[in-house]
């Protein structure tokens, strides 16, 4: 019996190849993004999961009760983490870690430079060598016992060994030259950390530079002050110990050393590790947690696969029409209703198994584009996963289970007397309100993914194309020297080195194509760090901190910034160095004064440097615009300069570049010379967003093409059945502008339905998504209207074909045999 119904299966199949086509097409494109879904959100849940000690490893992160704001961060003051080391008995464990770009060079211990090239790496860490008894490392070449015992020592990736050295082998116990004057030894070897970290470590020294780094005023400043932040801190709980406790001594530990403004104004928590990558959402940060994306992502995989088996459900109802006399046969040689169940249900399970398999195939197929859209690394072992495997077994189960069942149930329903005698309006009606509803909820969901789409489209133009109140085109930046948080306390610039970056601006502005250049410490559109304040109404026990800038007096020329009252920095004033401060509209308000000539002679206090506004600057977005415009205080000061900024015209730019490098290479010959264009770096501020829009795009355009693909499939044999209605119509005298109107007028009421209904499902949806957003497009009705619009073309495209096929149908060879 089950060879004859395999036979049966097949040859149906063959016979009806549209349905067939169809029912596969739509159904293994809805799984193909369910799966590559699926891995993706397999890949977000299993960040930090190769840690061996996980469940014990902690963040500890900082909330601090400033001026009436709460801030959180997720790092801690330097001090923390040494005294919790032997303070806390709770712990096996403490290490801190610093994140920062490095620059070097490599050398040989004896004759000096082994090559005259520089580099920088950006995954560059400082941390305490009991790092390697918190987290999992693999070594290579080397021992964690001892690998950065020493403050020399350096230890780094394959990659990083490959890349500088040549092989493993070849980088054991060679020597780079650190930030143009540190040696350090490679004394470790690693495995290439896994991607899926938080931390994304390529290379890690001692704890020691962190320190080592600055002039011995700020060395002693960064070891003993609890309210400067920069630093990771993490914690290995005893096994069974309560992170509740930890947490309380912790705090207790900061009220017994920290000053009086950190006890009352600063709150340490813990942070399971486990937990870092999705449920992080910190103050200042341009990136929420990212949690999120993943109930987005995984709702739309959802939405399409449904989308899918609606498609399967409708065509097989319809289909099953097809095959009404075959069952009402079986029903009379005593053929049971639960044998034809079984019948109807293991062929669906096969077909859906067949979609499955061309599913996996397209899945492999795309991986590339896959990794390109989401930044992942995905490889074809990922998809016969152990995890992947079991998910997609019930994924089959339930899809073979949802897409046949009802089918199956309705097939088995038909009663042989009326099937037999062919009764032509039975077999339109049956089912029809359902079927109906189906495409009403399929259009409804593809309508909704794509005005959502459309809107983020929008944001992102929006973001990209704001006025952001400073020149962002052709500007041409430079670090001077790896960028670190501690830029703002100042240090990297001596008085030689200044004078070179003196000489390299009066050099570079003989090109007529630099229009202008500036130094500052951080960049328009990239942040700033914090810093006390004090005012005549702001005292330093308000504990007020404000955003900080160190720029150079060309700063606000360069960027093409407005001043709105007073004047800019100037070398004729002679004291703007040390006692001159602009301030951004913001500041005004928060400092309590009417206007920004109101501002101007003020007194003020940054960081101990006592000095007066000299002007106000209008408000510019010196972060990205998921964050409301802040105050912000500009001072000359270049001893925290690290990066260049050079504004070009649009005359052979790559030519002034290779000349503005060889200029570099003369003056700054123990520096990299990397630069960046101002907009791109901006565009990295919305990274995240734009990978979801990306998503967005093809997520939206590939529902209305299942959606169309359903439709296509339902028209086709719905329009069948109605050949006979449409060629008596036309014996009768209808028009062909008439039968097309009363052929399709049901789909496009459906559709029409299907887009109110979308209207505010995707409005709320898109609210949630724009409110990460603090500077926002409106939300209009051209989104609606475009979207309408895409749906109508879609359905009109979709049932066309089959429509002007029954327009142009001859009735004399429909009814010859009535």
């Amino acid at each position: 019996m089950i060879a004859n119904w395999i036979q049966l299966w097949l040859r149906h199949l063959l016979r009806f190849k549209l349905y067939t086509f169809v029912n596969i097409a739509g159904l293994s494109l809805g799984i193909c993004a369910v799966v590559a879904i699926y891995i993706y959100v397999l890949d977000e849940l299993s960040y930090d999961m190769f840690q061996e000690k996980g469940d014990r490893i902690y963040r500890v992160n900082t909330v601090t009760h400033f001026d009436g704001n709460e801030n959180s961060y997720s790092t801690t003051s330097a001090p923390l983490g040494e005294i919790a080391k032997s303070n806390i008995e709770g712990l096996d464990g403490v290490v801190r870690v610093f994140g920062r770009q490095a620059s070097f060079q490599l050398i040989d211990s004896k004759r000096g430079p082994a090559t005259t090239d520089k580099f920088r790496e950006e995954h560059f860490f400082l941390s305490d060598p009991s790092i390697f008894k918190i987290f999992s490392f693999v070594f290579i070449k080397g021992n964690p016992e001892s690998a950065l015992k020493d403050p020399t020592s350096l230890v780094i990736d394959r990659d990083i060994a490959i890349k500088y050295f040549g092989s493993v082998e070849g980088a054991m116990g060679s020597d780079v030259l650190f930030e143009g004057h540190r040696p350090l030894t490679v004394s470790g070897i690693i495995e290439n950390y896994p991607y899926q970290s938080h931390l994304t470590i390529k290379m890690l020294a001692h704890f020691d530079h962190y320190y080592s780094e600055e002039r011995p005023e700020i060395q002693q400043y960064l070891r003993t002050d609890w309210l400067y932040n920069p630093v990771l801190t993490y914690v290995l709980l005893k096994p069974g110990k309560n992170p509740f406790l930890v947490e309380a001594e912790l705090n207790a530990l900061k009220d017994r050393h920290a000053d009086e403004r950190v006890i009352k104004g600063v709150t340490l928590t813990l942070q399971p590790l486990q937990d870092i990558h999705l449920h992080s959402d910190f103050s200042l940060a341009e990136e929420a947690n990212n949690m999120r994306d993943v109930y987005l992502l995984s709702s739309i995989g959802l939405l399409i696969l449904l989308l899918a088996c609606i498609n399967f459900i409708n065509l097989s109802n319809v289909h099953s029409l097809k095959r009404a006399k075959e069952i009402g046969v079986r029903k009379v040689l005593g053929a049971q209703k639960s044998s034809l169940m079984v019948q109807f249900l293991s062929e669906s399970s096969a077909l859906v198994l067949v979609s499955f398999l061309f599913a996996f195939t397209l899945l492999a197929m795309i991986l590339p584009l896959i990794n390109e859209i989401t930044t992942k690394h995905f490889i074809i072992e990922d998809l016969f996963s152990v995890n992947l495997m079991i998910g997609l077994y019930f994924l089959f189960v339930a899809t073979a289970f949802l897409t046949g069942l009802y089918p199956s149930f309705y097939a088995t329903r038909f009663q042989p007397a009326v099937v037999l005698k062919g009764i032509q309006g039975h077999r339109y009606t049956e089912g029809v309100l359902l079927r109906k509803s189906l495409i009403v909820f399929q259009f409804t969901v593809s309508g909704t993914l794509v005005v959502m789409g459309i809107i983020f489209l929008q944001q992102m133009d929006f973001v990209r194309h704001k006025p952001l109140g400073f020149q962002r085109d052709h500007m041409l930046t430079i670090p001077l020297f790896s960028d670190t948080p501690n830029s703002i306390l100042g240090g990297g610039v001596d008085g030689p080195l200044r004078s070179r970056m003196n000489t390299f601006e009066n050099e570079v502005m003989r090109n007529s194509a630099v229009e202008a250049v500036s130094l500052s410490s951080a960049l328009p559109g990239g942040g700033a760090v914090n810093a006390l304040v004090q005012t005549e109404k702001i005292k330093a026990e308000d504990n007020v901190f404000i955003a900080a800038t160190a720029v150079d007096y060309d700063f606000l020329e360069t960027y093409k910034m407005e001043l709105l009252a007073g004047r800019n920095f100037s070398k004729a004033f002679g004291t703007d160095h040390v006692q001159a401060f602009i301030i951004n509209e913001q500041a005004v308000k928060t400092f309590g004064w009417d206007s920004p000539a109101a501002a101007i002679g003020r007194p003020i206090e940054l960081l101990n440097k006592q000095g007066t506004i000299v002007g106000v600057v209008k408000d510019f977005h010196f972060q990205g615009l998921q964050q409301p415009l802040r105050p912000l205080i500009l001072e000359v000061s270049a001893g925290k300069f690290t990066v260049f900024s050079l504004r070009l015209n649009a005359n052979d730019i790559p030519g002034s570049i290779h000349w503005i490098k060889t200029k570099w290479d003369k003056l700054f010959p123990e520096m990299v010379f990397e630069y960046h264009f101002l907009d791109d770096r901006l565009d990295l501020n919305y990274g995240r967003e734009q990978r979801m829009v990306n998503l967005m795009k093809y997520f939206s355009l590939l529902a209305i093409f299942i959606s169309a693909l359903g439709l296509f499939g339902l028209a086709a044999y719905i329009n069948h059945l109605r050949e006979k209605e449409v060629s008596i119509r036309k014996v009768l005298g209808a028009h062909a502008s008439d039968v097309f109107y009363i052929l399709s007028k049901d789909f496009l009421r459906l559709t029409g339905v299907a887009f109110l209904l979308a209207i505010p499902i995707s409005y709320i949806s898109v609210r949630h998504w724009l409110d990460t957003f603090s500077y926002k497009v409106s939300i209009g009705p051209i989104p609606f209207v475009m979207g309408g619009a895409l749906m109508l073309i879609t359905v009109l495209l979709t049932i066309a074909y089959e429509i002007i096929k029954s327009v142009n149908l001859n009735p004399v060879e429909r009814l010859r045999n009535e």
